[in-house]
């Protein structure tokens, strides 16, 4: 099956417009179309939605992990629950990956301004509600 890069490339080339074009049409910025084409990044969830309805495929056939390009259905809350938290896994590794690669003063820092920004919103009763659950596997080269 293609990549979420491929499909993305393979769509709009099918559509004959320009990466541009796509970015204006989903409202992103310019450069983000050619990340998700090259494969450096991949859309988020909105973007995602945002590319299925103007695809008219399903976020299946978008991220390669269905050959049928069907009219796109309208997903069930836990597919979207699914989706938002794939997205959300997706920047927390990023961002773990930048963090780990820091020395271990700007580590100590960023850890400061966190838990300082926390304590902070917590005191004026300004955190959000919500929470989810983070399972980290630990792979050694």
């Amino acid at each position: 099956m293609a990549t979420t890069a491929e499909r993305i490339k393979q769509l709009r080339k099918k559509k004959s417009i320009s990466q541009s074009e796509l970015a204006a049409l989903i409202g992103v910025k310019n450069n983000t179309v050619s990340t998700w084409e090259r494969g450096t990044r991949k859309p988020d969830f909105e973007a995602l939605d945002l590319l299925s309805d103007y695809f008219e495929v399903s976020f299946e056939y978008i991220l390669g992990s269905s050959d049928k390009e069907e009219a796109r259905v309208k997903p069930t809350q836990k597919e979207l629950d699914t989706l938002a938290l794939s997205s959300i896994a997706d920047e927390i590794k990023e961002i773990t990956e930048k963090y780990s690669r820091l020395s271990d003063k700007s580590q100590k820092m960023i850890d400061a301004l966190i838990n300082a920004t926390y304590h902070l919103e917590k005191q004026c009763d300004e955190l959000k509600g919500e929470t989810f659950k983070i399972e980290v596997t630990l792979i050694q080269d």
